[in-house]
């Protein structure tokens, strides 16, 4: 039995042993003998089918209570069965009556009806149901008399059902089990042939129970492990994810995802890093029926309903169960997300573009393939072991450029510092050949890859050089210091006149002289001028953050989400700007706003502000965005002289949540990009 139901029975109902009815009596007899079953157990088998009901019709459907009509030693059991139903917008209390009455009759049917009127004040519950059901076997036209005349006066805005024993018949076709355990296994064999009698003596009959994770469960709870493993937990009411978060010496996050319904208790789903990123992060924190969680779709015509994509798994879960599983993800996503942007902080990686399927590596700039050579060559010249020169801080084996001390010193710590690896430039030109594939990607290797713990995890230019000081280093001290120990070489090489007429200068005259946009390509790293989006006071900083946000909307087909009150704010901003505006791209303003109506550019602004006022949805609708985007880079390019900071710095903080939105959306679309395509 299930145990939510064996906590809600009476004491005369939880304790009671059940004792199967009697065989058929005759070789042709296929009517439950209901009206034989022994005391009590006619009401215990209701529950159970009641219960087993609910759960294959609807999981909005719970028995929440069960109250026993009289108690041990009365002749007649019977019992209330409250039950919890919900269309998704209502919920509401149905009460069902079971009597295993001998003769029942129209009598016994509306002393029960006036019974449960009488105590429908005591229950004060949102009563909207009434269902009796009988041992008897009773004609439909006779339930249908019952059911009218004075029932429906008595009992006017209740429902009011019966169930006789033809009902309990087709009912508890679809539960062999409950046959099996209450009846003799005649009936069982009279009703699902030799094949159904056998596996239910050979195998018995089992109940999924909801899974042990929710022994002694009493509120949701998160928590989150960091001392020696890097683990998380979330759970709810109905659904239960553990993971495993990135961190600074590991780049990785699994789940495993527990349901709590008992139909799925025997599993376990595990979900890989790509999937998470991919699919189970999406459309963080959005109601369902924005459709932007790729793993839940709606049943087709029947609401409250969902197809859940579960790893390789396909089920039916309820609405309740859906909120559940979107919670736990978004949750878990806030965890991984705070993980995230620890790290991006620590190793100063956030504004560097990324290339797909590089993993934790952070490119930093691209030199030609005769650079990478020299620096190699320089290297090997000023081997940390053999040499003893302000520069001998490389260790020349293998492939790559190894930063590394072998003493503690005042500006180093001994050990490795940096790794640098070369990777071949994902550059389309060198598809068609029209250009040669001279380009080398340098990138910075976190010290996790090389495991490398000898600072602890400390990032710093004692220990293990982040990304942009390893970038900055490279362009500023270790390119030109190369290419002048090169020129240096080249002339003690060089013929004595030629060393006579060439002048010799020293490394700071070169360094002047030296652009180093003349030898690498920068682009890779990203300076913003934006990051401190509450202090923005002037047009072109406004200017610069619109910029990034149209960008990302017309960038973003999916994934987008924009609130009733952010969507208000927006068109707020929008108007504020609006007004500082000459009137001069009307034309063009309007053109992105028309289904707006305006005729000049007072109305236009009057519109703005109306819709502001008066949208009452969210937006998905990524296109809208995008041009309401470029209505604000249109003012900001042609009027920002008539703006002033106050008005600049109001307009940017109403701005701020679709900001957050944004970063948020940027931080998955980086992880998404260094996880790359799975092979």
């Amino acid at each position: 039995m299930n145990k939510k139901l064996e906590h809600l029975l009476p004491k005369n109902l939880r304790e009671l042993n059940v004792a199967r009815a009697e065989p058929p009596s005759t070789r042709d007899d296929k009517k439950l003998p209901y009206d034989r079953m022994p005391p009590g157990q006619f009401e215990l088998f209701c529950c159970e089918l009641l219960q087993r009901e609910f759960a294959l019709e609807d999981s909005f459907i719970k028995i929440i209570n069960i109250e026993p009509l009289a108690g041990t030693g009365h002749g007649q059991y019977g019992a209330d069965i409250f039950v919890e139903k919900s269309n998704g917008n209502e919920t509401w209390v149905a009460v069902y009556e079971v009597k295993r009455v001998k003769g029942f009759g129209k009598a016994d049917y509306k002393n029960a009806l006036k019974r449960f009127v009488d105590r429908l004040p005591q229950w004060k519950l949102n009563i909207k149901e009434f269902t009796v059901i009988s041992s008897e076997f009773l004609p439909s036209a006779l339930i249908a008399e019952w059911k009218g005349g004075e029932s429906r006066t008595l009992a006017p805005n209740i429902d009011l059902y019966i169930w006789s024993s033809w009902d309990l018949n087709e009912k508890v076709k679809r539960h062999p089990p409950l046959v099996f355990k209450y009846f003799d296994p005649a009936w069982m064999e009279r009703l699902f042939g030799e094949e159904g009698l056998a596996h239910f003596e050979k195998y018995g009959y089992y109940e999924f129970e909801e899974s042990a994770s929710w022994v002694n469960y009493s509120e949701p709870s998160q928590r989150e492990y960091g001392e020696y493993i890097d683990a998380f937990s979330v759970q709810n009411e109905h659904i239960r994810i553990g993971a495993f978060l990135p961190s600074l010496t590991k780049d990785s996050a699994t789940c495993s995802v527990e349901l709590r319904n008992g139909r799925f208790n025997h599993v376990i789903v595990t979900l890989g890093h790509r999937q998470l990123v991919n699919t189970y992060f999406q459309g963080y924190e959005t109601p369902l029926d924005s459709g932007e969680r790729k793993f839940l779709q709606e049943l087709f015509g029947q609401k409250g309903q969902w197809i859940c994509d579960l790893g390789n798994c396909r089920i039916f879960i309820s609405q309740p169960e859906a909120e559940c599983l979107c919670d736990a993800f978004d949750a878990f996503h806030k965890a991984y997300e705070r993980r995230l942007k620890d790290r991006e902080e620590t190793w100063k990686s956030r504004h560097f573009s990324l290339v797909s399927g590089m993993g934790s590596a952070v490119p930093l700039l691209e030199v030609k393939r005769g650079l990478w050579d020299l620096l190699r060559k320089f290297a090997d010249a000023h081997d940390a072991f053999n040499t003893d020169t302000e520069w001998s801080i490389f260790d020349p084996t293998g492939a790559w450029l190894k930063i590394f001390t072998q003493k503690e010193s005042a500006k180093y710590d001994a050990g490795y510092h940096v790794i640098i690896r070369p990777y071949r430039a994902d550059n389309q030109w060198f598809q068609d050949f029209t250009r040669p594939d001279d380009e080398v990607l340098l990138a910075w290797i976190p010290p996790s890859d090389m495991s490398l713990r000898r600072y602890d995890g400390k990032i710093g230019l004692r220990y293990y050089w982040d990304a942009l000081t390893t970038f900055n280093w490279l362009k500023d001290e270790l390119i030109p210091r190369a290419l002048y120990w090169q020129q240096v070489q080249q002339k003690k090489s060089a013929r004595l006149l030629k060393r006579i007429i060439d002048p010799y200068r020293g490394y700071d005259a070169f360094r002047k002289a030296f652009d180093i946009k003349d030898y690498v390509f920068t682009g890779l790293y990203l300076s913003k001028t934006d990051d401190d989006i509450l202090n923005i006071s002037t047009a072109e900083q406004l200017l610069s953050l619109v910029r990034r946000m149209q960008s990302h909307f017309s960038c973003h087909q999916s994934g987008i989400f924009v609130s009733e009150h952010d969507y208000r704010n927006l068109f707020e901003a929008l108007g504020a700007i609006l007004k500082f505006d000459n009137g001069k791209e009307f034309r063009y303003l309007y053109g992105n706003l028309s289904y707006l109506k305006a005729d000049d550019m007072s109305s236009l602004i009057e519109a703005v502000f109306h819709h502001a006022g008066t949208f009452n949805k969210w937006c998905t609708n990524s296109f809208k965005l995008d041009c309401v985007m470029r209505c604000f880079i249109c003012v900001l390019e042609t009027s920002a002289s008539n703006m002033d900071s106050i008005h600049i710095s109001g307009v940017a903080k109403l701005l701020l949540p679709l900001i957050v939105q944004m970063e948020r959306m940027e931080l998955l679309d980086r992880q998404i990009k260094r996880l790359g395509p799975e092979i």
